[in-house]
């Protein structure tokens, strides 16, 4: 796997992958394997400015429970 840091010193590229005739992308072992991943994880998927982001299921129940909680102090 190759890797760069961006401008936050977070790795940048993490390697190379395609789209399957049944919509599937594989995210590489490499990068699987770091970020714990495991079969049937579930992710959120957006769309931004025409880049695809995945945003795990766990991550994203945080995510929406902190914004929840501000959205209260207002």
């Amino acid at each position: 796997m190759k890797t760069s840091k961006n401008h936050c010193g977070m790795p940048a590229f993490a390697g190379v992958t395609s789209l399957g005739e049944r919509g599937q992308i594989v995210i590489p072992k490499e990068l699987r394997d770091h970020l714990k991943f495991k079969t049937g994880d579930k992710f959120l998927v957006l769309e931004h400015f025409g880049k695809l982001i995945l945003v795990p299921d766990k991550v994203a129940h945080q995510l929406v429970k902190h914004l929840t909680k501000e959205f209260d102090k207002i």
